[in-house]
C-alpha cells in the first residue's frame, strides 16, 4: 500500500489529474449503468401493468353482459377489437364454472399457466406480463380475464437505453479523458512557463513575466456533460410521451368500448325485456289452453309476470258486474288479506276506481298518504310506497283489475312499467274471461251428460248434432253406432212422423212443449215430456234446435199408484173410528176432517173447514207447537198430549200423532186424535189403589220384621235360662237367622222400591251384626267386595241365611285359639249371582262332606242353594273356600 501511495506521489501533477478525473467518470458511467435502466425498466412496467388493467378493465366492462346471457357472438366481437391493440399476447375469458367462453391465442395462454395469474397483481413469466380479472354483471362475479401482454416492448425501450447509457459512457469517458489530457496540459501550460520563468527568475532573469491566458474548458466540459444528461433526459422524456401517447389511445379507445358497451347493453335489456314479455305472454296464453283449473292459471299468470315485474305484492279483481261485488280469487301480499267488496259502484277503493274508469293508475308515496288522509273509506289495506292498478278489459268492458304494489321502494313501478302490465293486462282478461267461460260450458256440458232428462241438438233439416249420454240410454242406442241422421226416424208411425215436421216448425219460431210418444231401439213406445227451444245466432236467426226430454213412463206409473194410493188413504181417512185431520202447517188451519172427527167433536165439515187449530186446543203451549211444527220437514213424526174443547164447551184429554205430509203439492200436518179422557180417569183410579197397596203392603213388612224381633227376643230370654253350652249356642244360631231374615223385612219396609232390596247394604248390616254377636275383638279382619246387587225377596232372604251361616261357620271355628286371619266375602251379579264367603283359618277335616254332616247351619246352606237351582263347590287351600252360583 506505501508502495502504490508512494507511486502515485512520484506522478506529476497532469497524471494525477488525467488518473483522478478519468477514474471519477468511469464511477459515473458505472453509476448510469447499474442504476438508470432498472428504474426506466420499473417505470415502463408499471406502464404497461397500468396498460394491461386497462385494457383487462375495458374488456371486462364489454363482455360482461355477453357473458351474462352467454352470447359467444357478442364476446367475439369484442374480442376481435382487442386483438387490434399492440403487445396483447393472449386473450382468455372463462366463466364461474372455469368453462372456456372465449379466447384467443390459448395455446400461448396454456404454454404460459395463465391461471396461476394474480388478481390484484401483475406476475412476470417469461417475456410476459400476466394478469388476472373479474368480470362483474349486476354487482355479481360471473367470470374472470385472463390477459398477457408482451414484454418485448419494454426490453427493447431497455436495451436501447442500455446500449445508449454505455456509448454515452463510453465518449464521457472518452471525452473526460481526453478533456482531462487537454485541460492538464493548458492548465498546467501556464504553470510550467510560470515555473520556468520562476526558474529562470531564480537563475538572475527578474525582467520575465509568466504568459496568462484566460481557458474555458472547464466550461466547456461541464456544457458537454449537461448536453450528455439533456440527451438522456430527452430520451427519458421520449419514452414517456410514446407512454402517455398509448395511455391516452387506451383511454380514448375504451371510452369508445364503453359507450358501444352502453349502447349495446340498452339495445340488449330492451330485447331481453321484450324477448321476456313475449316469453310471459306465450306461457299465459299456453296456460290459458292446457290449464283446467282457474286457479292454477292465476298462478301461471303471477309466475310469468313475475320475469319482468317486481309483483311480490300482486292481486288480480274480478267484477261481477250484476251483483255488483269485487271478489278477489287470487290474493298475495306481505301484510294484508283479500276481503271482497260489496256494493262496490257504493264503494271508495282504488281498486273500485281503476274498474269504474277503466283506465290504469299509478300513485306514488305523496298521492297515497294525501288519499289515505283525505278519504277514509279508501283504507282497505296497508298503506303501500307505490300502487299501480291495471283494468282488465274485454271489448270495452271492464271484468276486473291487476293491482301490483310495494311497502317499501317507492320507485318499484314507473310510467313505463303500465305498459309493460297493460300488454299483460289484455292477455290476462282474454285468459280469464275464455277460462271462465270454458269452466262455465265445462260445467254445463257436465251438468247435460249428468242429467237424467236426454238433451239433444239438431240442425235445422232435423239432423241430430249432438246428443248426451241420456239420450242414448233411453233410446237404446250409443254414440259409437249411432244411425240416426234425421230424429224423425224416432217416430213410431207416419202420424207422428208429421206432428215431429209441426213441433219442428213451431220450435224455429217460439219453442214448443208438450207429451209425445218416440220409438225406441227395440221398437218400444216411450212416452215423453218434450221441451224445445231455437238457437239463435248474432243475428237472432236460428241455426239449431236444442230439445229436453224427460221419461214419462216412471211418472206415469207412479202417478198411477199416487191415484190409487190417494183413494186408498182417502177410504181409510174417512173410515177410520179414530178422528183424523188434515191441516196447513204454517197457518194452522184445518183442510181436510173425516167423519170421526166430526162426531166425535160436534162440528160439522164446513165449520171445520173454516177453523184452525187454536180453535179447539186448550192450552198456552198452542203457539210454542205450531212454531215447532213450522220448522218440520217431510216425513218428521211427533206425539203429543193436551187438551181438546168440543162444541159443547166439554174439554177432552186427548193424545194425537202428527205427520209431516205432502198433500196436494203442498206441505200439511195429518194428526189422529185418541180420547184418553176415560183412560186418565182409570190410571188416576189405578194410581191411588197401588199407593194404597204399596202402604198395606209397607205395613205388612213392618209386622212380620216385628213378629220376627219378638221371636228374636223371646230366644233370647229363653237362653239365659239354658244352662248347657251346646243347646245355647243353638238358640244363638236361630237368634241369627230370624235376625237375618227381620233385617230384610226391615230394609224392604223402609225402601222406596218394595219389590227389590239393595243386597250390598244389607250384607254390611247383616255380617256387622255378626261381628257384633261373637263379641269378635281377635285379629281378624273383614274383606267385603260386594257389587251393586238388587235382589227381591224371595232371593234375598235364602240368600241372606246362607252367608249368615257361611259367616258364623268361619266365626266360630276357623280361628281357635286367637289366631289371626281373614274373613272374606265376595258377591257379584252377571246374568247369575255368585257369592265366594272365603276364610284363611284351620279349614275344614279331611273327611268333610255334605251328606254326612250333622251341623244344621252347613246343611241349610246346601238346602237354601238346591232351593235357588244354583251348585255349591267347597275349596280346601290354605283354609276354607266356599263357592255358590245361583241362577
Amino acid at each position: 500500500m506505501k508502495k502504490i501511495i508512494y507511486k502515485i506521489n512520484q506522478l506529476t501533477i497532469r497524471t494525477k489529474l488525467v488518473v483522478l478525473n478519468s477514474f471519477a467518470f468511469a464511477l459515473i458511467s458505472v453509476f448510469l449503468f447499474l442504476f438508470i435502466p432498472p428504474g426506466i425498466e420499473r417505470y415502463l412496467m408499471e406502464v404497461l401493468h397500468n396498460k394491461e388493467k386497462s385494457i383487462a378493465a375495458m374488456i371486462s366492462s364489454s363482455i360482461g353482459p355477453a357473458l351474462y346471457f352467454g352470447d359467444v357472438e357478442e364476446g367475439t366481437y369484442v374480442l376481435n377489437s382487442v386483438k387490434l391493440i399492440p403487445d396483447i399476447v393472449y386473450v382468455v375469458v372463462l366463466d364461474n364454472d372455469g368453462n372456456e367462453y372465449i379466447s384467443y391465442n390459448l395455446k400461448e395462454a396454456i404454454r404460459y399457466n395463465y391461471p396461476n395469474s394474480i388478481l390484484t397483481k401483475y406476475l412476470v413469466s417469461g417475456d410476459i406480463l400476466k394478469t388476472k380479472k373479474a368480470v362483474v354483471e349486476n354487482k355479481k362475479v360471473i367470470g374472470h380475464i385472463y390477459l398477457g401482454m408482451s414484454l418485448k416492448s419494454v426490453e427493447n425501450t431497455i436495451s436501447a437505453a442500455r446500449i445508449l447509457i454505455t456509448l454515452s459512457s463510453a465518449i464521457i469517458f472518452i471525452f473526460f479523458f481526453l478533456a482531462t489530457y487537454g485541460i492538464s496540459r493548458v492548465v498546467m501550460a501556464p504553470l510550467v512557463k510560470i515555473v520556468g520563468t520562476i526558474e529562470k527568475i531564480s537563475g538572475g532573469d527578474r525582467n520575465l513575466r509568466a504568459e496568462i491566458s484566460s481557458q474555458k474548458e472547464v466550461y466547456q466540459l461541464a456544457v458537454s456533460f449537461n448536453q450528455m444528461l439533456d440527451n438522456l433526459n430527452s430520451t427519458y422524456e421520449d419514452l414517456q410521451k410514446s407512454n402517455d401517447l398509448l395511455e391516452t389511445r387506451v383511454i380514448e379507445r375504451t371510452d369508445v368500448l364503453r359507450k358501444l358497451n352502453e349502447s349495446l347493453q340498452n339495445e340488449i335489456t330492451v330485447r331481453e325485456k321484450a324477448e321476456k314479455i313475449t316469453e310471459a305472454l306465450y306461457t299465459i296464453s299456453k296456460a290459458q289452453n292446457s290449464t283446467q283449473k282457474l286457479d292454477k292459471l292465476f298462478e301461471i299468470i303471477y309466475q310469468s309476470i313475475g320475469i319482468v315485474l317486481n309483483n311480490k305484492n300482486f292481486f288480480i279483481a274480478q267484477y261481477d258486474k250484476d251483483k255488483d261485488v269485487i271478489t278477489f280469487p287470487y290474493f298475495k301480499d306481505e301484510f294484508d288479506e283479500p276481503v271482497a267488496i260489496e256494493n262496490a259502484s257504493f264503494t271508495n277503493s282504488l281498486t273500485v276506481e281503476v274498474i269504474q274508469k277503466g283506465k290504469s293508475l299509478l300513485f306514488q308515496q305523496d298521492q297515497l298518504k294525501e288519499i289515505w288522509e283525505w278519504d277514509q273509506q279508501k283504507k282497505m289495506g296497508t298503506l303501500a310506497k307505490v300502487w299501480m292498478g291495471i283494468p282488465l278489459k274485454i271489448k270495452e268492458d271492464t271484468i276486473g283489475a291487476m293491482v301490483m304494489q310495494s311497502y317499501d321502494n317507492p320507485d318499484q313501478f314507473t310510467v313505463s312499467d303500465i305498459e309493460i302490465a297493460e300488454s299483460f293486462a289484455e292477455q290476462i282478461a282474454v285468459a280469464i274471461n275464455s277460462k271462465k267461460t270454458e269452466e262455465r260450458i265445462t260445467l254445463l256440458l257436465q251438468a247435460i251428460e249428468s242429467t237424467g232428462e236426454f238433451v239433444m241438438i239438431t240442425d235445422n233439416s232435423s239432423n241430430l248434432i249432438y246428443a248426451n249420454k241420456a239420450f242414448y240410454d233411453t233410446y237404446g242406442y250409443s254414440n259409437v253406432n249411432l244411425r240416426i241422421r234425421d230424429i224423425k226416424v224416432l217416430a213410431p208411425d207416419r202420424e207422428s212422423e208429421e206432428i215431429i215436421n209441426e213441433i219442428f216448425t213451431l220450435s224455429f219460431k217460439e219453442g214448443w212443449q208438450g207429451e209425445l210418444v218416440l220409438l225406441r231401439k227395440d221398437k218400444t213406445q216411450l212416452p215423453i215430456l218434450l221441451s224445445t227451444s231455437p238457437v239463435l245466432n248474432e243475428n237472432n236467426e236460428p241455426v239449431a234446435l236444442i230439445a229436453v226430454g224427460t221419461d214419462l213412463t216412471e211418472i206415469k206409473q207412479a202417478h198411477q199408484v199416487i191415484q190409487e194410493s190417494e183413494e186408498k188413504f182417502k177410504y181409510l181417512f174417512e173410515h177410520n173410528p179414530l178422528p183424523m185431520y188434515v191441516r196447513d202447517q204454517f197457518t194452522a188451519k184445518f183442510i181436510e176432517v173425516n167423519d170421526a172427527m166430526v162426531r166425535h167433536y160436534g162440528y160439522s165439515k164446513e165449520e171445520f173447514l173454516s177453523m184452525d187449530l187454536t180453535d179447539i186446543y186448550v192450552g198456552e203451549n198452542v203457539f210454542s207447537y205450531i212454531e215447532k211444527i213450522k220448522m218440520a220437514s217431510i216425513g218428521d213424526q211427533y206425539s203429543i198430549q193436551g187438551k181438546h174443547r168440543l162444541k159443547n164447551g166439554s174439554l177432552i184429554d186427548i193424545e194425537f200423532t202428527t205427520h209431516i205430509i205432502n198433500y196436494s203439492g203442498k206441505s200439511a200436518v195429518l194428526a189422529v186424535v185418541v180420547d184418553v179422557t176415560s183412560r186418565l180417569k182409570v190410571q188416576a183410579q189405578l194410581k191411588t189403589s197401588l199407593l194404597e197397596k204399596e202402604t198395606l203392603l209397607k205395613e205388612i213388612h213392618h209386622r212380620v220384621k216385628n213378629n220376627l224381633q219378638v221371636i228374636s227376643s223371646l230366644l233370647n230370654l229363653q237362653s239365659k235360662k239354658i244352662k248347657d253350652n251346646y243347646d245355647l249356642a243353638l238358640f244363638n244360631e236361630s237368634q241369627d237367622r230370624v235376625r237375618s231374615m227381620a233385617m230384610i223385612h226391615e230394609m224392604l219396609y223402609r225402601s222406596k222400591d218394595l219389590d227389590k232390596i239393595d243386597f250390598a247394604d244389607y250384607l254390611k248390616k247383616l255380617i256387622s251384626s255378626l261381628m257384633r254377636s261373637y263379641n269378635f275383638k281377635r285379629n281378624v279382619s273383614l274383606k267385603m267386595e260386594v257389587k251393586d246387587i238388587y235382589l227381591n225377596i224371595d232371593k234375598a232372604v235364602p240368600c241372606g241365611l246362607i252367608i249368615n251361616e257361611l259367616v258364623t261357620n268361619s266365626l266360630k271355628y276357623a280361628f281357635p285359639d286367637s289366631r289371626a286371619g281373614y274373613i272374606s266375602v265376595h258377591a257379584e251379579q252377571n246374568g247369575s249371582i255368585k257369592i265366594i264367603v272365603e276364610d284363611n283359618g284351620i279349614g275344614l277335616p279331611e273327611s268333610f262332606s255334605f251328606e254326612k254332616i250333622d251341623s244344621l247351619g252347613l246343611k241349610l246352606v246346601k238346602i237354601l242353594t238346591d232351593q235357588l237351582q244354583g251348585n255349591l263347590e267347597v275349596i280346601r287351600n290354605d283354609g276354607t273356600k266356599f263357592v255358590i252360583n245361583l241362577k
